[in-house]
């Protein structure tokens, strides 16, 4: 039985009204004064050192504890680590903070509030996005998404050779359905460490906003989406999978979403399907998989704060970390990112291109790209009218990388 007693018969599809767009605006109001603001009124806010606890000398200083962090600490130190607890502060008084705490440490990395990221820390950090979001242009048809990539038609031709298909709902009984067989036991699986199983509640908000989007092999519910329309975008927000001996990856349950969400989006006059958040990392596996579908960055207003990172010198360790997980920031208003090459690559011409080939993505306004012998074997060029591309940065601060960089020359 629903725990809900509503019955739903309502159409998921249909456009936003006047009304219906005034109060989505009012909501999204009301979530960027709580999300954005709330936090810069937290009084204290620890500030913790860091350092690897295997031989690896990093001296790192860290603010927030949150999964982001956690993300970045991993590919940084390994899974082990010693803290040292160093101050609490007020986040107003954090950029005073850092400054005086961090002398000597390799590396500044701070979550905080994404106004407080704008408003208190300036160009000596770049300013990371807690996620990112990826929009998938609605193709014409099914041949026309799997010509996207070779990945993009192996998986499409997967979904197509086992048999699967799929149907919508908006009835109770099958979101709680959904929830307690397919999502939750899915993100334990996956992510045993994050401990997010939670937010039913606010899943099922969204459900009543949108709908789900059932994968099935026959009559046999294999996984599921929430997904929710907003304009001319249909987006998707999470995704629960049977792990009962079926692996949704190798059924081709998982690409299926991508597949039959493009078409259902087709199929009901939506111009972009949103693939959802990832972390920002052009080398996130998440993020990777959603490139070879075509996906767009985008700098999404729900990513309610920043990871700040600060450093003075690029040393091997760092660079290392650059080369491994290129970080995603914002700049000049836009998305770039700043990417390094492996410490015994040549810094000629065709090694840069051909790592840039390797991790750009559309929506990015530039790459840049450090070497660690420099680029002095590289001819200087004009930047392009639009001041995109590929950018040959040296190796020196955060605060001035972008100052010192310069466009690489075409091949």
């Amino acid at each position: 039985m629903s725990r809900d007693p509503r019955v739903t018969e309502r159409d998921p599809f249909r456009r936003a009204t006047a009304a219906d767009t005034f109060a989505a605006e009012l909501n999204r109001a009301a979530f960027v004064t709580r999300a954005h603001l709330r936090p810069l009124w937290r009084w204290r806010i620890p500030i913790r050192r860091v350092q690897p606890a295997g031989p690896i000398g990093l001296n790192l200083v860290v603010v927030g504890t949150k999964v982001p962090i956690r993300y970045f600490l991993k590919r940084l130190v390994g899974r082990d680590w010693r803290e040292e607890p160093l101050a609490t502060m007020p986040l107003l008084a954090l950029p005073w903070a850092l400054d005086r705490l961090s002398a000597g440490s390799d590396l500044v990395m701070a979550r905080v509030p994404r106004p407080a990221s704008r408003w208190f820390f300036g160009d000596a950090y770049i300013h990371v996005p807690g996620a990112v979001d990826a929009w998938v242009e609605v193709p014409e048809d099914t041949e026309a998404l799997a010509q996207r990539s070779t990945r993009a038609r192996r998986n499409t031709n997967l979904v197509l050779r086992s048999g699967l298909n799929w149907t919508t709902s908006v009835t109770e009984s099958d979101f709680d359905l959904f929830y307690d067989r397919f999502y939750v036991p899915f993100v334990r699986q996956r992510y045993p460490d994050s401990g997010a199983s939670g937010g039913e509640r606010k899943l099922r908000e969204l459900f009543h906003r949108g709908f789900l989007l059932w994968i099935r092999q026959g009559e046999e519910k294999l996984a599921g989406a929430i997904l929710k329309p907003d304009g001319e975008v249909m987006r998707w927000f999470v995704v629960g999978a049977r792990t009962d001996g079926v692996d949704p990856v190798k059924s081709g349950a998982l690409s299926a979403i991508y597949v039959f969400g493009l078409e259902c989006s087709r199929r009901h006059g939506f111009l972009w399907f949103d693939v959802g958040w990832s972390p920002p990392s052009l080398r996130d596996g998440v993020l990777s998989h959603k490139r070879s579908w075509g996906a767009i960055l985008k700098d999404s207003p729900r990513a309610d704060h920043d990871t700040l990172f600060r450093w003075e010198t690029l040393d091997n360790r760092l660079m290392s970390f650059l080369s491994e997980n290129p970080l995603i920031f914002r700049d000049d208003g836009r998305l770039s990112a700043i990417a390094a090459l492996p410490l015994d690559a040549r810094a000629d011409l065709a090694t840069a291109w051909a790592a840039y080939r390797k991790v750009a993505m559309a929506g990015l306004r530039r790459v840049y790209l450090v070497s660690a012998s420099g680029w002095s074997a590289v001819p200087v060029m004009a930047a392009a009218a639009d001041g995109t591309g590929l950018w040959l940065a040296d190796r020196v601060s955060s605060r001035e990388f972008r100052r010192t960089a310069r466009p690489a020359p075409v091949l």
